[in-house]
């Protein structure tokens, strides 16, 4: 499976609900924006917007970041 940055990411969510939610629709738009052989695939584009619609989240588990503040 082809990793997509966080932004690339962004834009495939992006591009599915502005074709109407329609996975073969949002696929031939990606493939214009990515080069035909880095476009995502149907099935990524399922797991990518059900992992956002039911997580709200982009991100991988295994990115998240955390941040300590410290008082001095």
């Amino acid at each position: 499976m082809e990793k997509y940055s966080n932004k690339q990411r962004l834009i495939i969510v992006k591009t599915y609900y502005r074709c109407g939610e329609s996975f073969s629709k949002t696929v031939r738009q990606l493939r214009q924006v990515f080069d035909r052989n880095y476009a995502p695939n149907e099935s990524t584009v399922k797991r990518l917007i059900t992992k956002f619609e039911t997580k709200v989240t982009l991100m991988d588990q295994k990115t998240i970041f955390v941040v300590v503040l410290v008082n001095h």
